[in-house]
């Protein structure tokens, strides 16, 4: 921790691992912020022209069934996603960022402690607000527009005290207990901002010649009956259904090779609450790259809905502003560890404006309940940054 206290101002990135290790990361060999319109190299300072183009010639760069010895890391937001989809956005839209580091090392994190600076938020919803962004949802089911959308809030906030990227650190992996299996900090000071994740959801996981993806839907507040309660509630459990079958569909489409759910329905516990989730697996072919993969597994059916085209239109316009880094992917390639995160439970700290943005929601469905629905939101809110914060 001592020699990582002195890179505090350095690129690093750092993951979760099993057996109470993490990966950290460092000594960056390349660095690209990628915009629409261009792209920069942070290591120089460089901008050039057509970064979209430049991202996804990156990304076919990889073949997924082969180990990387240099750890790579893609960090790609939501919007990336979108032009994915089709839609058209701005020459300035961040899409993401591409770091080759030169340094992987296995530590265990021993120092330990939550972040007591206070915060306020910049930009709240109230219930009234919310229940009238569901009703519009609402009108898009009834129409036949879509099947399930996925619903969010992005919460803006600012704060007078000092963070740190190593506070941020300290903080995520406090209580190794509530730590989720895809929790990363990427600190870039050339944007001076740390995005720091305690997802628990898996956009997808290479293990030899399979790829798995684990959709997570249905929430509940953690209690004696929680997870009766959740498996047994038909509207979580048709929307867990239907969103295992959009992604059996995303992963077939591949390589055309057909998916399987190896199965519909566990319970997944996180700090405070109860989710469910299934996992759904396929073959891959030989040179599948991970542009491949991307075309077509992102962004996360989980976080978007069904089908995932139409209802990322109907986001764009009732949401009426980009997720970010918010339910995009953080992808980490690295010997046989290949795997991507959903970027639920994630937060973007800009520390030079000292503001942080975070985001919650949940899958709306013509079952679902207002006020459920605005709760669930304010549960996945607060579970997150009292992980992180000494209060919320």
């Amino acid at each position: 921790m001592m020699e990582m206290d002195k890179k505090v101002n350095q690129t690093f990135a750092i993951f979760k691992l099993a057996n109470n290790q993490n990966l950290y990361l460092s000594e960056p060999i390349k660095v690209y912020s990628f915009y629409k319109g261009y792209y920069i190299d942070e290591l120089i300072g460089l901008k050039k022209r057509d970064g979209l183009s430049f991202l996804k010639k990156c990304l076919n760069r990889y073949d997924i069934l082969k180990n990387e010895s240099l750890p790579v890391v893609f960090n790609l937001t939501y919007d990336f996603g979108r032009i994915i989809e089709g839609q058209e956005l701005e020459d300035d839209e961040f899409l993401g960022s591409m770091i080759i580091f030169s340094k992987a090392e296995r530590i265990t994190l021993s120092e330990k402690e939550k972040i007591k600076a206070s915060f306020r938020i910049t930009n709240k919803i109230s219930k009234k607000d919310y229940k009238n962004k569901i009703e519009k949802v609402f009108f898009h089911l009834k129409r036949g527009d879509c099947y399930q959308v996925n619903l969010t809030h992005l919460f803006k906030h600012s704060y007078s005290e000092q963070i740190t990227p190593m506070m941020l650190v300290k903080a995520l992996f406090n209580d190794r207990s509530k730590v989720s299996p895809y929790a990363h900090i990427i600190n870039m000071p050339y944007k001076k901002e740390c995005i720091i994740s305690n997802s628990p959801e898996c956009l997808f996981q290479i293990k030899e010649d399979e790829i798995y993806t684990m959709p997570i839907k249905g929430t509940i507040k953690e209690s004696k009956d929680a997870w009766k309660k959740l498996s047994s509630s038909k509207k979580d459990q048709a929307e867990l259904y239907m969103i295992t079958d959009l992604l059996r569909n995303d992963l077939t489409k591949i390589n055309l090779n057909p998916s399987d759910t190896v199965f519909k329905k566990k319970k997944l516990k996180v700090p405070g609450l109860v989710h469910q989730y299934s996992l759904v697996k396929t073959k891959l072919s030989q040179q599948t790259s991970l542009l491949d993969i991307i075309k077509n597994v992102f962004p996360g059916g989980s976080i978007t809905g069904a089908p995932k085209k139409r209802v990322m239109q109907i986001i764009d316009d009732i949401e009426s502003q980009s997720r970010g880094v918010y339910c995009g992917s953080t992808i980490l390639l690295h010997k046989s560890l290949k795997s991507a995160s959903i970027n639920i439970r994630t937060a973007k700290f800009e520390l030079e404006s000292q503001t942080f943005s975070y985001g919650s929601g949940g899958g709306i469905t013509l079952l679902s309940e207002t006020n459920s629905e605005y709760e669930e939101m304010l549960m996945k809110y607060k579970s997150f940054l009292l992980t992180i914060f000494n209060k919320c």
